[in-house]
This record gives structure tokens, C-alpha cells and sequence, in this order.
């Protein structure tokens, strides 16, 4: 045990002196926590907004693509959150802790790792979702035309599960790292993406 913390002891003195002050440690607080929650604000805003219009604009396709949707969203919404809130979270929690600690080798190899955890969920929830889905969605209540439009909602949407867990996974990566902008920017992009292409 004293040799290990020898160790350690003796990494943090090899450590140059002159690597420049991490913003988030060393600049003024009130000024960070604005810029932090700022982008948060605005992305849950449009987050929002888009989930609005989305219905909306589904609604216009009558009472059974209502159903279909009402089906498939909430599985959306729990994937989304085991991606982005509960994995994620481990994602930005442990590349946080290796960037302060100036490791930045580990935040790079973190990172890796998350993509890797990204490929493999993502391909499990697609997997389950395309084999199980009907199954499922019939024992959430859905039949008849509602179910079949439920199916073919959820195997276009959780087709492409792979890419959605990567882009949440290196955006939690983003934030452990200190950078809310271009996660933010991101989501911000597609958000108005989709208020242009959902009518479509």
C-alpha cells in the first residue's frame, strides 16, 4: 500500500508544472455554471418543442398511427435513457475524472470503450426490438392495423440503434471532457432537422 501511493505521488510530481489551468477547476464559478446550463436549457427546450411538433404532426395521420406511436415511444424514451442518463453518465463520470487528473491517454481509451459498449447495446436493443417487438407490442395492447404500423415504426427506429447509442456515448464523452458546446450543437442541429423533415 505505501508503494502505491508512492507511485502516485511520484506521477503527480513528474507532472510539468506549466500544463495550462482547467477552466471548470481553476475559472469563476458562477460564470461556468451559466455557460453549463445554458446549453442545457436550450437543448431541453428543443427537445421538447420537436417531441410537440412530432405529435402534432402524427396526429395528422389519424387515431392509429396515434396508437402506433404511443406504443413505440416509451420504449424509445427508456433506451434513450439508459444510453444517455444511466451508461452515459458512467461515460462522462469516468472520462471527468481522467481529464482532471490530467490522464489523458485513459480519457482517450475511456472513449474507445465507449463506442464499444455503444456497438454492442445499441445491437442488442436492435436485435430484441426487431425480433421481439411484435410480441411486445401486443402485450402492451396494441392490434389489428395500430400494431402493425407499431412494428414497422419500431424496426425503421430501432434499425438504426447502433449509430443513435455512438452519438449519445461520444456526446457524454464531450461533456467528461468539458465540452458542452458541440453536444449541444448537435442536438440542437437535429432538432431543427427534424421539425423541417417530420412534416414530410
Amino acid at each position: 500500500m505505501p508503494a502505491t501511493l508512492a507511485n502516485q505521488a511520484e506521477k503527480i510530481s513528474s507532472q510539468p508544472a506549466n500544463l495550462p489551468a482547467n477552466e471548470l477547476l481553476h475559472g469563476p464559478l458562477l460564470s461556468n455554471l451559466i455557460r453549463l446550463a445554458l446549453a442545457t436549457v436550450a437543448v431541453l427546450f428543443m427537445t421538447t418543442l420537436l417531441g410537440v411538433a412530432e405529435t402534432y404532426f402524427v396526429s395528422s395521420l389519424g387515431v392509429k398511427a396515434i396508437a402506433a406511436t404511443s406504443l413505440v415511444v416509451p420504449v424509445m424514451i427508456m433506451m434513450t435513457t439508459v444510453a444517455s442518463a444511466g451508461i452515459g453518465g458512467g461515460v462522462s463520470s469516468a472520462i471527468a475524472r481522467a481529464t482532471g487528473a490530467r490522464r489523458q491517454d485513459e480519457a482517450q481509451s475511456l472513449a474507445l470503450h465507449a463506442v464499444v459498449i455503444a456497438v454492442v447495446a445499441g445491437g442488442l436493443f436492435a436485435l430484441v426490438l426487431l425480433l421481439a417487438g411484435p410480441v411486445l407490442y401486443r402485450s402492451l395492447g396494441g392490434s389489428g392495423p395500430s400494431l402493425n404500423q407499431a412494428v414497422l415504426y419500431s424496426n425503421i427506429l430501432f434499425g438504426g440503434a447502433i449509430p443513435f447509442w455512438i452519438l449519445l456515448l461520444l456526446q457524454a464523452s464531450l461533456r467528461g471532457a468539458g465540452n458542452v458546446k458541440v453536444p449541444a450543437m448537435i442536438i440542437l442541429g437535429g432538432a431543427v432537422a427534424g421539425l423541417i423533415l417530420s412534416p414530410m
